[in-house]
């Protein structure tokens, strides 16, 4: 090419042809490489700047939609800390009332123990009645014994009189006939004998009047005899009841002595309310002060949820500079960009990078994922390539087996994974890595495998918060089914269920119901399998599920059967969130994957790099509820 050739194609811009000949050491000819291999560099970092250009544009656009995101969410706070400022001022006024009811209560304690003491007093001065009460109870018995005493002698006494009585009666029947017959010897000795006649009527007389003295002293006897057994009666009748008495005064003192005891209970008891009372009281204060710092710590929650939504109104005019800098932007490249295409200059091709990620399953829950990958795998310039396997099982171990072999024979620079756990996974993964290729793993990981960082929500972590949210329901008390993946093995989801189960069992007597089920069922499996399980388990109110293909089937069985059950699983999809929109599931532990496959190219670009990268990230867990899930539903976009 002569010097004039060159200098035309100079002043024409083509600078496509590369010079050699003679004439490549001319002075035309240093220009004119000079010129070509600016405009080579020029074009390359122009190409760089254009791409940069329009991932600012897209970032841009992020920006503004966060932002939109931002006062939603401080509108909500504003709105929340108002409700919560209204709730506490009359949680304190209840507590006002509650304490004006505790002190009541507390003046009334102590009367009663006043009373109670008065009480105990006037039980002993009672109790010390009925002790003099048992003594002359024993006077009285000892007084009834001596007189039975009296009585026995006294009886014994007239039958002796009886015995002399009848004495008498004999002795004057011999001396009447003693007198007859000296009468009847009178008369026979005539004059002679008519003294003794005299002696022997009066014989006679006595006698009888002895007889007559002896029948009367008889009947006085047989009176007196009569009454003192009459009396006899009378204290053996006095004995019983004086038993009888003493029986009652024993258990009279035997009630006093269970009463006093009663009372000395009571007292005690009431000192443990009234101690307790005081404790309350004590409390009142820290609980006025924690109230009120809570009330405090709204009003803050008030004053930074205005403050956002200031900072949001001076954002969205800095977003709107932004905005008018990224036109601008792209208004100045486009006009480079035109004026440059009259520039004829070849420049080479750059190969991007290749990044595969890998799902465990072709599943709407890596959606997110998958969006916001392809935004950082622009934003690093690296070409980027989604697999998923379409089963579970071992049809699901082998299609992910072929993915593997394709990135090996590829050669792919790069692997994000959420592998199975399967044999045949971890020795394709230690070929993958035995070439040099920087492995990330999500959700989950397979140990003896070198990896650039594990990204994952932490599956106990999850399983405990989802217990924490079902105790928050249910209580102490309930029961609740789980279910259990029996035909794979993903070590994530087998920590949501043993984090689940082990924080219930450890603190609350709710019984909990494993129920093994297959990962991914047809939907008229599915079916069959809740209906096996809720008639297994017919008082179980609760059903906790360990991912959204799982709160899916019972979404869809809730709307066709109505079941009286409450659901909780972990993700929150789209399609989740519509179910809970409708009643079908109550509450949910979204998962922040939107951020795995930006975080994994980021740290993969790292790598590349000999940057630092964090070895492990939990990125955590949100409670979605029907009351808040509005909030949430911009991350399912």
């Amino acid at each position: 090419m002569g010097t004039e050739e060159i200098l035309n194609k100079i002043q024409l811009w083509d600078l496509e042809e590369e010079l050699d000949g003679s004439a490549a050491e001319s002075v035309e000819a240093v220009v004119y490489r000079q010129i070509q291999q600016f405009f080579k560099n020029y074009k390359r970092d122009f190409e760089n700047i254009a791409r940069i250009s329009g991932q600012l544009n897209v970032v841009v656009q992020d920006f503004i939609h966060e932002s939109a995101q931002v006062e939603q969410v401080a509108d909500f706070l504003k709105k929340g800390a108002g409700k919560q400022t209204r709730d506490i001022e009359k949680s304190v006024n209840l507590i006002k009332d509650f304490t004006g009811k505790i002190n009541s209560i507390y003046e009334k304690s102590r009367n009663i123990i006043s009373l109670a003491y008065e009480m105990e007093k006037t039980n002993q001065s009672v109790r010390e009645s009925v002790d003099q009460l048992v003594s002359n109870q024993a006077k009285n018995d000892e007084a009834v014994r001596d007189i039975f005493e009296v009585i026995k002698n006294l009886i014994n006494k007239t039958q002796k009189i009886g015995e002399i009585t009848k004495l008498i009666n004999r002795i004057s029947s011999e001396t009447n006939l003693l007198g007859l017959n000296a009468k009847v010897e009178a008369v026979h000795a005539g004059a002679a004998g008519r003294g003794f006649s005299v002696v022997a009527d009066e014989i006679q007389r006595l006698s009888e009047e002895s007889r007559a003295a002896s029948e009367n002293i008889h009947d006085t006897i047989k009176s007196v005899t009569d009454e003192i057994n009459l009396l006899e009666k009378v204290a053996l009748k006095s004995q019983g009841t004086f038993k009888d008495q003493a029986d009652s005064v024993s258990e009279v003192k035997s009630a006093f002595e269970k009463n006093n005891e009663f009372i000395n209970t009571y007292i005690s008891e009431q000192k443990s309310f009234s101690s307790s009372i005081e404790e309350i009281k004590r409390d009142e204060d820290v609980l006025a002060s924690s109230i009120s710092n809570v009330f405090g710590t709204v009003r803050e929650v008030t004053a930074t949820a205005n403050e956002i939504s200031s900072l949001t109104y001076n954002q969205n005019s800095s977003i709107s500079l932004l905005e008018k800098l990224d036109e601008d932007l792209a208004r100045g490249v486009k006009n480079i960009k035109t004026q440059g295409e009259k520039i004829k200059v070849q420049t080479p091709a750059v190969k991007k990078k290749k990044i595969a990620i890998i799902f465990d399953n072709d599943n709407p829950f890596f959606d997110p994922t998958k969006k916001e990958a392809i935004k950082a795998a622009d934003t690093y310039n690296y070409e980027v390539s989604f697999y998923a396997p379409k089963s579970r099982g071992i049809a699901g171990v082998n299609e992910m087996a072929g993915f593997l072999d394709k990135i090996i024979d590829e050669k792919f620079d790069g692997l994000v994974i959420s592998p199975i756990d399967d044999e045949l996974i971890s020795r394709k993964l230690k070929i993958i890595d035995g070439l040099g290729i920087k492995i990330v793993f999500i959700n989950s990981k397979l140990d003896g495998i070198d990896y650039v960082s594990f990204i994952q929500t932490n599956g106990v972590a999850a399983g405990e918060a989802a217990a924490q949210v079902l105790m928050g329901v249910m209580g102490n008390e309930g029961e609740v089914i789980v279910n259990a993946w029996s035909d794979t093995h993903i070590s994530a989801i087998e920590d949501r269920r043993s984090g689940f189960v082990k924080k219930l069992r450890e603190n609350t007597n709710i019984k909990v119901h494993e129920v093994p089920v297959k990962s991914k069922p047809s939907a008229d499996e599915a079916d069959n399998i809740i209906r096996s399980m809720l008639n297994q388990y017919p008082n179980a109110r609760y059903v906790y599920l360990t991912n959204c293909d799982w709160g899916l089937f019972f979404a869809d069985y809730m709307k066709k059967y109505r079941p009286d059950i409450e659901v909780i699983t972990i993700d929150f999809t789209k399609e989740l969130q519509e179910a809970m929109s409708k009643g079908y599931i109550h509450y949910a532990l979204g998962q922040r994957n939107y951020s795995w496959g930006s975080m994994a190219i980021s740290f993969i670009d790292k790598s590349f790099n000999k940057e630092p990268v964090q070895k492990y990230v939990d990125t955590g867990t949100y409670e979605a509820n029907q009351q808040n899930m509005n909030i949430y539903k911009s991350f399912l976009e």
